[in-house]
């Protein structure tokens, strides 16, 4: 490279400033450095120019910056951006205007537009009438004081932030509290940004949960200042109720069970994701079936909160699977199952039937003509195939996503290739215990959550309408042991206060209903806002709205002196605070489907304790956890599970789950053989009124070898490494790494159990 003499740096020099010498062209190239790449048309729009009169003026000041070499056109995009050097010139007329501005006395704000800019008090009274609706005068007042205070506090530059606590503080002393809520900036401290990327990391999450994480806070915020009604919101700050997926309550329901027939009778069209995406047809194969599902969970994913269930999904894809060879379906289905696991943190709940009900059996197919009873022999082998591929993947791990729930049915104890089948898994169930029961004894056709959450046909009575294609809208949790502390023992007293819960529960789920209704008229929904058929995918009147109730075992020692289990009055007792709730809630809101559950959420198990340990101290209920992070169960039969007795569990579960239409579910550590676990299922799948449960709680995984144990241990009893191992647990239906579980239930699990060696 030659060297520029003195003359020709001197002139290069010139030139830059010349370019850079009109207001202009100033304010091009600080909106190309705030805003980023731009079009022609968007940074004519941007300076605030007449396309129809000032074409000609603009084309010449952008040529004259491009000449300069300050900006340069993208081919590609066709978008103008800030060059090396047109960075370097607008860093040097920043640090002038702010020498500038030091110079004269005045106060730098830093904006965030990323730019230094003069204080301005008239900005403040211009925020303050179009944010909060201060009137014109008071708002002038109010930044004139603020003004005054901030010239005191001799600050030498300010932010955006700063000066808007300077303001709320003016407001709050001038008993304007009305106007500071609606000026409330909403965010994470930088302290807890920190700590939250430390946790995740420690945890090993990933980055998207940080930015998950950070962007719930701001619409967590934004919930409770500006949607919900003040009692609503004080009854979650106290542990009084606990409002599930805050930080996505307005946007998107919690959880929604998926009809296949929809996709495979018409495809998946373009304006299902996007009006740039391409539009998919109809699968032809069981291979395009099986991408076409993906293609749903992967836009689902983006418009619920927790989780999807893909409804009776072997019998769904049986026509597909005609005449194929037996390991092409196989793998396929591995392929399927794999690609899922990769996203761990979008939970995912396959329904698969060993012997359909007599509805699903007599369904039609959505094209061509049969039925799917029609395709019983194609369905079997493919759930053959999901039981072998959550089995293990390629390092011998089992696969905890997605979750597979086998529906059981009377009729899959009497034939026998069903039979057959049905040991088949529990063989998976006996290794490692990862599929889940659905118990369908009854005749009821219902779908779960691996949460627990229940979708019945028992809302008009019609599986198509009660439970495909609905979605469980949010989930609010009740505190039964707050209830109890406070009844005192009168039975009066505690189903009043359940009463007066249930009713601010459901009104803020009323509240979400018609959030809901607007997301999806807006079309923010857009799989669940396509049209088919004259409406929409998503059955949102038939969609439930979940309470949950946390610490019934809690509270039922707290209100009789024993846990429902070891007592026939506290039993009981149980029993009419579950009819009353359930009862209360059809008769108030008969035309809302608010059903009453157990807590699926451990969070609100949780955090209620700690506030109601920070209230009461050591008068509360005994609850798991430790005495610093204590927890309450949100399964009663938790507190059996020391030693666990497979008739009282089936007993106290049986009951319970019969009284919890919302949902409900329950897991116990059974070393049964595998002819004993069968007839176990069959006892209380159709006998004991058991509708959703699994066998096992706890599991290692050695990263080494592969080998799986049923227990934690410390050192791998095939290849004796000690790490890394991979402790797994389930409180849900899920299983989680212990790392992921909260401190109050990490803790009482290694408090309680003996970890071998």
């Amino acid at each position: 490279m030659v060297a520029l003499s003195a003359d020709e740096q001197l002139s290069q020099l010139t030139k830059l400033f010349d370019a850079a010498s009109a207001s202009l062209r100033l304010r091009v190239i600080k909106l190309l450095r705030s805003r980023g790449p731009l079009t022609y048309s968007e940074i004519m729009e941007a300076v605030g120019l007449d396309p129809s009169r000032d074409a000609g003026k603009f084309a010449y000041h952008l040529r004259t910056l491009a000449q300069a070499g300050l900006v340069e056109l993208d081919q590609e995009t066709r978008r103008y951006r800030l060059t090396e050097l047109g960075a370097l010139i607008h860093e040097f007329t920043q640090s002038l205007s702010e020498h500038l501005i030091r110079k004269s006395g005045k106060l730098l704000v830093r904006t965030s537009r990323h730019s230094l800019e003069a204080f301005d008090r008239r900005k403040i009274a211009k925020a303050l009438v179009r944010e909060a609706k201060v009137p014109q005068d008071l708002a002038e007042q109010i930044a004139e004081e603020a003004e005054e205070r901030l010239v005191r506090s001799q600050i030498t530059y300010l932010t955006a932030p700063l000066i808007r606590e300077f303001v709320d503080a003016i407001l709050i002393e001038k008993g304007l509290e009305e106007y500071r809520h609606k000026l409330t900036r909403l965010g994470l401290p930088v302290y807890e940004v920190t700590r939250r990327i430390k946790l995740a990391a420690s945890a090993e999450m990933d980055a998207e949960h940080i930015h998950r994480v950070a962007g719930d806070s701001v619409l967590r915020s934004y919930v409770f200042l500006e949607e919900l009604p003040r009692k609503i919101g004080d009854a979650h700050f106290d542990g009084s109720i606990h409002l599930c997926n805050t930080g996505s309550w307005i946007l998107k329901p919690a959880d929604v069970v998926h009809d296949l027939r929809f996709f495979f009778g018409e495809g998946v069209p373009s304006d299902v994701v996007s009006p740039l995406a391409a539009s998919y047809g109809p699968p032809k194969d069981l291979e395009e079936a099986l991408l076409t599902t993906l293609k749903v969970l992967e836009i689902g994913r983006s418009e619920v909160a927790e989780e999807q269930v893909v409804f009776s999904i072997n019998l769904f894809l049986a026509p597909y699977a005609v005449d194929m060879p037996r390991d092409r379906v196989f793998r396929l289905v591995k392929s399927f199952c794999s690609y899922i696991a990769q996203s761990p943190h979008s939970p995912c709940t396959l329904v698969l039937d060993i012997a359909p009900p007599q509805e699903l059996a007599h369904t039609p197919l959505p094209r061509g003509g049969g039925v799917y009873g029609d395709f019983l022999e194609e369905a079997w082998v493919l759930l053959e195939a999901f039981v072998e591929a959550v089995r293990k993947d390629e390092a011998s791990k089992p696969l905890f996503n997605p979750v597979v729930a086998v529906r059981v049915t009377p009729e899959a104890f009497k034939r026998s290739e069903a039979l057959e089948l049905l040991f088949k898994v529990h063989e998976l169930a006996h290794e490692s215990g990862l599929p889940c029961f659905i118990s369908s004894g009854d005749g009821e056709l219902a779908s779960y959550t691996s949460l627990g959450v229940r979708f019945a046909d028992d809302w008009t009575s019609d599986w198509e309408l009660d439970v495909v294609r609905c979605a469980n809208l949010d989930s609010v949790e009740v505190n039964l042991p707050r209830i109890a502390f406070a009844a005192a023992g009168n039975d009066e007293s505690f189903l009043e206060s359940l009463s007066d819960m249930l009713d601010v529960a459901a009104k803020a789920l009323a509240i979400k209903q018609s959030i809901m209704r607007k997301r999806v008229e807006q079309r923010l929904l857009p799989m669940f806002a396509h049209k088919a058929g004259g409406e929409p995918y998503l059955r949102l009147e038939n969609s439930l709205m979940h309470i949950g109730l946390v610490g019934l075992a809690e509270a039922v020692k707290q209100h009789t002196s024993f846990y429902p289990h070891e007592s026939d009055d506290a039993l009981t007792f149980a029993k009419r605070v579950l009819d009353y709730a359930a009862k209360h809630l059809t008769e108030r809101f008969p035309q809302k489907r608010v059903v009453v559950g157990l807590s699926h959420s451990v969070e609100a198990a949780q955090r209620m304790a700690e506030l109601d340990l920070e209230r009461h101290g050591a008068a509360i209920a005994t609850s798991l956890g430790t005495k610093k992070h204590p927890c309450y169960s949100i399964d009663p039969a938790t507190y059996l599970s020391d030693s666990p007795d497979v008739e009282k569990w089936a007993s106290v579960s049986g009951l319970v789950q019969r009284l919890t239409p919302g949902g409900h579910f329950s897991a116990i550590s059974t070393f049964l053989e595998l002819e004993d676990l069968v007839a176990l299922t069959k006892s209380v799948c159709l006998e004991g009124g058991v509708k959703f449960f699994a066998y096992g709680r706890l599991l290692t995984y050695c990263r080494s070898c592969g080998s799986v144990f049923k227990k934690l241990v410390r050192k791998c009893a095939s290849c004796r490494a000690a790490s890394p191992l991979l402790w797994v647990g389930r409180i849900t239906g899920r299983f989680l790494p212990l790392k992921w579980w909260p401190t109050s239930l990490r803790g009482e699990l290694f408090n309680r159990l003996k970890v071998s060696a």
